[in-house]
């Protein structure tokens, strides 16, 4: 993993349209972040045709587990539906909704649900299950203003070429006063903050983050900039723990490593990795936490004006 670069390329932050500096490589990947509002972000950013075909698709092994097996509601998906209350009608548009598990529990609630799913498998699987779902990104499916009086962008934002234009269209498509609900790791946390000083010491990947699937890294501050400046005012934000330990061990690389060359140096450094992350995972990590109210995951409920 570099450190520093010479290439004096300075490309604008996708937020406030800071010049920003080269950050670090990940997976082959560049990474810079914003001196100001502090987001970080892949550049130069994969081709959509590259993102549809070798990432996300079916071929890509992308939510195969998901397609094959089905799923239940994550721990921030059943936090959201108490929050949202109960649904008495009001439409609900879910982007990125993969099987269509959160729809269908959305609308057990109460509400009229439609989806927008990018993988052509996952989103025939929900409509398998009786659900309107619509195949392709928000922009090409031709919803009329002012149709959904919620939008649920469960962990996708991180993953489109361009956040600040998706915001902008669920806030089109959503009635006056509508609700926007945005789920997305939050980089300005202890976990984040902790496995960035291993990734450091030991000269591993950082595992916090993960391109070409996730192309922008947000904190608290940087995701309410972006927000507000498309028309919404934030209601309320809670956090969550982040993934389980086994992904986040798993981007540090270093089983990768083991299994191509078993080596007393490769097992001994994937030894000490996986011990100092489970002891930031269970004990460091949730002490912080709890005393300053903020975690990996983080879900921020904005009302459009």
């Amino acid at each position: 993993m570099a450190e520093r670069d010479p290439d004096p390329e300075t490309p604008p932050c996708h937020v406030c349209e800071t010049p920003s500096g080269f950050f670090l490589v990940k997976d082959h990947y560049r990474l810079y972040r914003c001196p100001n509002c502090r987001l970080v972000f892949v550049s130069p950013q994969p081709g959509a045709d590259y993102l549809a075909t070798a990432v996300y698709s079916e071929a890509a092994g992308y939510h195969a587990r998901e397609a094959r097996e089905g799923w239940t509601l994550t721990p921030v998906q059943r936090r959201v539906l108490r929050e949202l209350g109960a649904g008495r009608g009001r439409s609900l548009l879910d982007v990125g909704c993969s099987t269509g598990e959160f729809m269908h529990c959305a609308r057990d609630h109460g509400f009229v649900v439609s989806g927008m799913e990018l993988n052509s498998v996952t989103s025939g699987v929900a409509r398998a299950r009786g659900l309107s779902v619509c195949s392709g990104r928000l922009e090409e499916a031709g919803f009329d203003a002012a149709v959904f009086d919620v939008v649920v962008l469960g962990d996708v934002l991180e993953h489109v070429l361009n956040p600040k234009r998706l915001v902008t269209l669920c806030r089109h498509v959503l009635a006056p006063g509508g609700m926007l609900v945005v789920s997305t790791p939050n980089l300005a946390c202890s976990w984040a903050r902790g496995t960035y000083l291993l990734s450091r010491w030991l000269s591993i990947p950082w595992s916090a983050v993960t391109p070409p699937h996730h192309l922008f890294q947000f904190s608290v501050c940087n995701l309410d900039q972006l927000v507000h400046g498309c028309g919404f005012t934030r209601e309320r934000m809670w956090f969550h723990r982040p993934p389980p330990l086994l992904y986040e061990i798993g981007s540090t690389h270093v089983l990768d490593r083991v299994k191509a060359r078993t080596t007393l140096s490769n097992v001994a450094k994937a030894t000490l990795v996986i011990l100092l992350y489970a002891t930031l995972y269970y004990g460091v990590d949730p002490m912080v936490s709890r005393l300053n109210g903020r975690d990996f995951s983080m879900v921020g409920m904005y009302r459009g004006g």
